[in-house]
């Protein structure tokens, strides 16, 4: 998939896939995003193959993705129906980035915000 629009596609060896809730710089809460980043950065400097997959955040920073772009949708069985799931394509510093979206009325990602519940503030007057 993007994968085969990288210099590493060809290349023999290990590859890995980190699938992670954030990745520096579209979506940072604590250290994960850090993390995944430096240590996918790592594995693609020792040549090996790497790619990652997160949820496509209402609130993520798209303008750090380059080459953004919708790659296919399928079903997606959740509680006993299916749901349309989306998946796009980038690529995040030089490293390629699957983001997935789900059309689902409880809102997965789609939530203004990366964790947690969303709760409405009921005002009175």
């Amino acid at each position: 998939m993007l994968l085969s629009q990288t210099m590493y596609a060809n290349r023999p060896g290990v590859h890995v896939v980190h699938v992670a809730s954030e990745m520096v710089p579209i979506a940072k809460v604590g250290g994960l995003g850090d993390v995944v980043t430096s240590l996918a950065k790592a594995h693609q400097a020792s040549g090996t193959l790497v790619e990652v997959i997160m949820p496509k955040y209402d609130c993520a920073n798209y303008s750090a993705i380059d080459r953004l772009r919708h790659l296919t949708s399928f079903p997606v069985r959740w509680d006993g129906q299916a749901v349309t799931t989306h998946a796009w394509c980038g690529v995040v510093e030089g490293l390629p980035v699957y983001l997935l979206e789900a059309e689902q009325p409880a809102a997965f990602f789609w939530r203004g915000q990366f964790y947690g519940e969303v709760r409405l503030k009921w005002y009175s007057t």
